[in-house]
């Protein structure tokens, strides 16, 4: 983790629907993505990664909160169980919880959920997001799975690619936020005359 960050580093999770099917091959995964910094900051990259399916659900969900507590970010959760946001909230943790990206409203998105993405209104910009962010950094990817993952995106089941993109989804979330901010603080600091 590094605080002094220009842009936070954010977090995509993809959890798994229901915690009683055993034979599926579908696994819970964390994705913590460092948005580009500068030249000088090794970023633009996903920082760390976690795949598993441990015994209970709520292991996994007690692994994402410390995550988050760790790198102090927030995180954009794959909104197909709501037992995870009740676990967030009821473990201190809510503030970690990133609201629905406010791209997906301007894309025509008319889901309704606080809290999380719905892969069905979010998996298209995301995923070109994904895609275009990995393009241009993909020299310095050091997670190999990660790689296989987005190459068989839509063939296999992609855990890991899923978490990526909402990383990714979350970052350009707040670099937009982070701008309309950046632009207030300008309009405010102008003297009167001028604005």
């Amino acid at each position: 983790p590094n605080p002094a960050l220009n842009f936070p580093d954010v977090i995509g999770i993809d959890t798994v629907k229901d915690e009683e099917v055993v034979d599926s091959d579908s696994q819970n995964a964390i994705v913590v993505y460092r948005p580009f910094q500068s030249m000088k900051e090794v970023s633009g990259l996903p920082v760390c990664i976690y795949r598993n399916r441990p015994s209970s659900i709520y292991a996994f969900f007690h692994d994402a909160v410390l995550t988050c507590i760790h790198y102090n970010s927030m995180a954009l959760i794959e909104y197909i169980n709501n037992m995870i946001f009740d676990h967030f909230v009821e473990n201190n943790a809510g503030r970690y919880l990133a609201w629905r990206p406010t791209i997906l409203t301007e894309l025509g998105s008319k889901a309704q959920n606080r809290w999380g993405v719905k892969p069905q209104s979010g998996a298209a910009p995301a995923l070109s997001y994904a895609i275009e962010e990995t393009k241009g950094n993909i020299s310095n990817h050091v997670f190999p799975e990660l790689m296989q993952e987005l190459i068989d995106f839509g063939v296999k089941n992609t855990d890991l690619a899923d978490a990526y993109k909402w990383a990714i989804m979350l970052s350009k979330e707040v670099m937009k936020v982070k701008k309309v901010e950046d632009e207030k603080k300008k309009q405010k600091a102008k003297p009167r005359a001028e604005r």
